[in-house]
């Protein structure tokens, strides 16, 4: 660990300017030795020396300047928008969608890809062999154009991109810069007769430019997808909902990569009850979590606790943690803030109203546990997505997608989702945007061309809870340098 130390502090003096050095020099034959007093000690070429706590004290409070002043360039930024009347949005990218449930990005090659996850055709009877789709970038047209329809997925809830070994002819997924085969993965929820619908795995083909079914999971009601890696293996947890047989009793299932038979395979049982959402986080170096937002209790209760494993290292699985009181739970999203690890559930709906706050909770390192932070006023609360524009880091945003607005006799999906957005002189997050949506479900950022999109996916549109109208038009959102 010291050398490390003193390796870093090596690195960082060469790339400072020459005033934290000697005066008009360039100091490269820096000397690392301890003092008299066994304090470990950095001398330069001018003979002048420095401890390393000192040393280290002095670049934090320079980070710390730093962040200060993006801070203040972002806050600067925000009142130019306003000023210069930027708080009209760039009209968005319309894609027709049926029963959109989630959108997923990648790139291969040169072109980009936009993967949606389709449910269903209508409500009673509805259909489920709608086909998921492929888009492709069109730059003449500047639109997003169908490429590819999966149509092994039934139900699809949720899909996710993942870069796997053992497949060097791949592309990358999302920001990878791997050379790993790219997989696609679809949680199938239901097919309109079992739950024991299975999800199905999708592999690029550079040479064919499509994607390939790869394998079936067996998964019932399927509904979340969480792809991580812990000690360079390769894990994808399902968050399951209900089955035939179980009903809301159903626990979720954790699949685990085997690179030499080139598939997933099962390898462990979660404890869930109606489980919607999935969300792993490295809550700090000595805890990697699984967090399972549960929709309901085994008696489709809808206020029950939502559920934190943790990796045992010695057992090699997840293990209880903690347990979160939520109402409908739908979605949990975990991120890093950077002076705090926060947790975010979406709760959906609590038995009786949609208008059921959503929750956002901070890890407590001396605890080792997450706790209250801070309630968001939201209404059928579906999707819940972390993420930051180029250029302004210090103030990322907390997108919310709502699905329904009302209680459980009269309401409409027609509705709005929001945007909340990080104010750093608040250290909470406030309600930046809201956009008009219809049965809103999923909300996915990616780049584009350098350009910061916001998709959202519409899935339904009408009053009452058993709509049915799931053609809908969905949206990708531009960002204009102030709002989306």
């Amino acid at each position: 660990l010291l050398l490390v130390l003193v390796l870093a502090v090596l690195l960082l003096l060469a790339s400072l300017p020459p005033a934290l050095g000697d005066s008009g020099h360039s100091c490269s034959d820096a000397v690392v030795g301890l003092d008299e007093e066994g304090v470990l000690q950095l001398r330069d070429c001018a003979g002048r020396s420095s401890s390393l706590p000192a040393l280290l004290q002095r670049l934090d409070t320079l980070e710390q300047a730093a962040q200060t002043q993006q801070q203040t360039i972002d806050l600067l930024t925000a009142q130019l928008c306003q000023q210069e009347g930027n708080s009209v949005p760039l009209a968005p990218y319309n894609v027709s969608t049926v029963g959109a449930a989630a959108w997923a990005a990648f790139t291969a090659g040169n072109a980009s890809y936009l993967v949606l996850a389709s449910d269903r055709s209508g409500f009673q009877p509805s259909d489920y062999s709608v086909p998921s789709v492929l888009f492709r970038w069109d730059a003449a047209t500047e639109s997003f154009t169908p490429h590819q329809l999966l149509t092994a997925t039934h139900g699809a809830m949720a899909v996710a991109t993942m870069s796997l070994p053992g497949f060097p002819d791949g592309d990358t997924a999302s920001s990878s810069t791997s050379s790993a085969g790219l997989f696609v993965v679809f949680a199938c929820r239901y097919n309109g007769t079992t739950y024991s619908t299975p999800s199905v795995v999708y592999r690029w083909d550079s040479a064919a430019a499509r994607l390939q079914l790869h394998q079936a999971l067996p998964t019932r009601g399927a509904v979340e997808l969480a792809a991580f890696r812990l000690d360079g293996t390769a894990y994808l947890a399902v968050a399951q909902e209900r089955s035939d047989e179980l009903g809301f009793a159903e626990p979720s299932t954790l699949f685990r990569w085997a690179a030499q038979a080139q598939q997933f395979e099962a390898f462990q049982t979660l404890p869930s009850t109606g489980a919607r959402g999935v969300a792993f986080v490295q809550a700090d170096a000595g805890h990697a979590l699984l967090v399972l937002a549960n929709s309901r209790d085994a008696q489709a209760n809808f206020t029950t606790t939502s559920a934190i494993l943790r990796w045992d290292v010695d057992l090699n699985r997840f293990q209880p943690w903690q347990l979160l009181p939520t109402q409908g739970a739908y979605d949990a999203a975990a991120f890093d803030l950077g002076n705090r690890v926060v947790l975010g559930v979406a709760c959906h709906f609590d038995g009786s109203s949609f208008r059921t706050p959503s929750l956002l909770l901070q890890w407590n390192s001396s605890s080792a546990l997450f706790e209250p932070y801070q309630s968001l006023p939201t209404h059928g609360a579906h999707d819940m997505e972390f993420f930051r524009v180029a250029g302004q880091p210090s103030r990322p945003f907390l997108a919310v997608a709502q699905w329904y607005d009302g209680t459980s006799t009269a309401g409409t999906t027609d509705t709005t989702s929001a945007l909340y957005r990080w104010d750093p002189a608040l250290q909470r997050f406030e309600l930046a945007q809201v956009l008009r949506s219809f049965g809103a479900v999923d909300f996915f950022p990616f780049e584009q061309d350098g350009r910061s999109l916001l998709a959202l996916a519409n899935h339904n549109s009408g009053t009452g809870t058993s709509t049915t109208v799931h053609a809908v038009v969905s949206q990708i959102r531009r960002w204009n340098g102030c709002v989306f």
